[in-house]
């Protein structure tokens, strides 16, 4: 059963936050990125195309050139790298492609220098996204987002970069796609951090996993930039559509969980580029968006990763960004990502 949202239960602030009053406000004030609230390149797109009241904060990190890029690692990181996500138990970065679909994993030496550890062949998936859902039992298990087949589909990938797919699970019956605009975030909550954060079901009730992966999968779409929930059974094929929820723009091109600070990333891309984070403290119909970052420039951005609190150094830490078809830019690194949580 889908749910009709209201655009204007999309809030922002209120109540505690595990990232902190003053991690807010410094990513708000001065920082080396710092262009103002409105850098003029997209600053006529988010005031007419909003889905919800929001306040365009500044971009608080380092823009290119300064940032670390990986694209040189690997040739083809430079076209259609689509998708990103980071295992904090294993530390690895993996990255996907969506024409010639491969995955990687990266990982990174006490220098803070970057390599590739693995890379294996998917097939002739298109994909968008990737998570891993138990990075602790089963680190080596994906599960990727296939564009325009709209469904999420698991794969094993061994140490020696062997792939293997496993279960899919046809959620195109709930992610109505408009031209080239389908779903292209992907995202796991745990059940601990759902409970926690106060998540709720279309109804309005509690809600956790029933189908035995100990968590429920969060799926971004471009195409009116909703989010939608699914309870994926353990065992493939079947699922349950928990809800749709609206986030606070009409395209989502990217989701990233960070256990860390127990917030939802989101990257809105289309006449956007802003990145969102959100709580888990949603109503039936909308998610809860904590704050809002206006990224100055009009990259095609599809994935995002961040590295965890774990990772901060002066109150800083890395965040990934992919870009398709960006060239020497495809895959990079902001080192100063400000929100470290604590006071």
């Amino acid at each position: 059963m889908l749910f009709a949202c209201a655009p204007d239960s999309v809030r922002i602030g209120g109540g505690d936050s595990a990232l902190g009053d003053s991690a807010i406000d410094t990513a708000a004030g001065d920082s080396p990125g710092d262009t103002g609230a409105d850098s003029g390149v997209d600053s006529g797109a988010d005031s007419g195309n909003d889905t919800g009241a929001s306040e365009l904060l500044p971009w608080p990190a380092s823009l290119p050139p300064d940032v670390t890029a990986l694209a040189g690692l690997e040739e083809d990181f430079e076209i259609s790298l689509s998708g990103a996500t980071w295992n904090p138990v294993t530390r690895e970065l993996w990255v996907v492609r969506g024409d010639g679909a491969t995955a990687w994993t990266l990982t990174r030496d006490g220098d803070g220098a970057w390599a590739i550890d693995r890379e294996a062949d998917l097939g002739d998936l298109d994909l968008e996204s990737v998570v891993v859902p138990d990075p602790t039992g089963a680190p080596s298990v994906i599960y990727l987002m296939v564009e325009h087949e709209e469904r999420i589909q698991s794969a094993e990938v061994s140490a020696s970069g062997v792939a293997s797919l496993g279960l899919t699970w046809d959620t195109s019956p709930y992610l109505p796609t408009s031209g080239s605009l389908g779903s292209e975030g992907l995202a796991f909550v745990p059940d601990a951090a759902l409970a926690e954060g106060g998540f709720v079901d279309e109804s309005g009730a509690a809600r956790t996993s029933e189908l035995g992966h100990g968590g429920l999968f969060f799926v971004g779409t471009q195409n009116g930039g909703l989010v939608h929930v699914f309870d994926l059974s353990d065992t493939g094929v079947e699922f349950e559509h928990v809800g749709e929820y609206q986030s606070a723009r009409d395209d989502l091109s990217a989701l990233e969980w960070d256990a860390s600070t127990a917030r939802l990333y989101a990257w809105h891309g289309g006449d956007h580029n802003d990145l969102g984070v959100y709580r888990l403290s949603s109503t039936a119909g909308a998610l809860d968006l904590e704050a809002i970052y206006d990224y100055p420039g009009d990259d095609n951005i599809e994935g995002l990763a961040l590295l965890g609190t774990e990772d901060c150094v002066a109150g800083k830490r890395p965040l990934v960004l992919t870009i398709d078809d960006g060239r020497e830019r495809a895959l990079d690194v902001y080192e100063d990502w400000p929100l470290c949580g604590g006071d």
